[in-house]
Formats: C-alpha cells, structure tokens, sequence
C-alpha cells in the first residue's frame, strides 16, 4: 500500500481552511461577536484543516504549519500584531 505524504496533502487542506474562514469572515465581521466567529471556525473550518490527519504520519513540521495556520486566524479575528501567540 502505497502513502501519500502528509506534506503533500496540507496545501489542499490549508486551502479548504482558508477558503470556509474567508467565508465565514465575509458574512460575519464588524457584526457577529468574536466568540461566534470562533465557534463557527471551530464547527466549520477546522475539520478542513484537520481531514486525513489520523491516516497519515505527523511530523514536527507539520504541527508547526498548522499551528501557523491557526495562529494567523485567531490574529486575525481579535486583531492582534504580535508573531506569536502561545
């Protein structure tokens, strides 16, 4: 049986993320609260992100992209300008 690295698939993934986020920020920024925003982020767009994961061996550098991922989100959302959240 032949696997797919993960590295490979992450592009696809980030861009579905990316893409419901998008959505979800054009129909509710400067009117829904950032608790839904995040909620509706966490019901919507994480599985995107998070599809395949279980199938396929995570590597340090992996984690650290998605981390990126959601740490640029959750930037964005509570309009921080810091790098790094912890």
């Amino acid at each position: 049986m032949h696997h797919i690295p993960l590295a490979a698939c992450c592009p696809v993934q980030k861009k579905s993320f990316y893409r419901e986020f998008n959505c979800i920020l054009g129909k509710c920024d400067g009117v829904a609260d950032q608790n839904l925003i995040m909620e509706l982020v966490k019901n919507k767009c994480l599985p995107c992100l998070y599809f395949g994961l279980v199938a396929c061996p995570v590597n340090k550098s992996v984690i650290n992209s998605l981390e990126f991922v959601l740490n640029g989100i959750i930037r964005k959302i509570f309009s921080l300008k810091m790098q790094y959240i912890s």
